[in-house]
């Protein structure tokens, strides 16, 4: 009889883990991109929103940076949108390379990225967006796609910013950046 309800008990344990593992992955695929694996627009907007209320609790700098690629649409009109999502994976993968593991990456949208940069001033912001325009270049080089680039716009929060206010003077930076000709970083 023990032996009956060790089992039992056993396979309730591993029947319990089995469901929260998969409910781990679950939650991990309802805020990603399944194209990139990172952050979907939702989620990102709400780890702003989290890390704008932790920099004004700790008085910590918090910047972020929106970057779109300039000249994308030719990429799905000349060579398909399977090429354009290999486009869109390069971009992904070189945000990972290049971003801390401290900093929160997302798609924002189509061919739209954000990052946020938690303890980060402008400057730094500055610096490491550029970093990120440069070697995502170097990795266009030698492809098909290497007459892309990606322009950018890096906002640092003020006091009396939401995530959405924050956001939206990123964006007009990026749009700013675009108008100055592309592939530049304005801040």
């Amino acid at each position: 009889m023990s032996r009956i309800s060790f089992q039992l008990k056993t396979r309730t344990f591993l029947d319990g883990k089995i469901i929260e593992e998969q409910l781990e992955t679950l939650k991990d695929l309802s805020i990603r991109d399944s194209m990139t694996g990172l952050y979907n627009h939702k989620h990102i907007c709400q780890r702003l929103e989290e890390e704008i209320r932790r920099a004004f609790r700790y008085d910590s700098p918090l910047s972020v940076g929106i970057f779109d690629l300039d000249g994308f649409k030719n990429v799905n009109d000349t060579f398909g949108h399977q090429e354009g999502d290999v486009v869109i994976s390069r971009v992904a993968q070189t945000m990972i390379l290049t971003f801390r593991n401290t900093d929160i990456l997302g798609r924002y949208g189509g061919d739209e990225f954000l990052v946020i940069l938690p303890e980060t001033n402008l400057e730094s912001a500055v610096t490491c967006s550029e970093r990120f325009r440069k070697n995502l270049l170097e990795r266009l080089q030698g492809t098909r796609n290497d007459l892309l680039s990606i322009s950018g716009g890096v906002a640092t929060l003020k006091k009396d910013d939401s995530a959405q206010s924050l956001i939206q003077r990123a964006d007009t930076l990026l749009y700013e950046a675009k108008k100055l000709g592309k592939n530049t970083i304005v801040w």
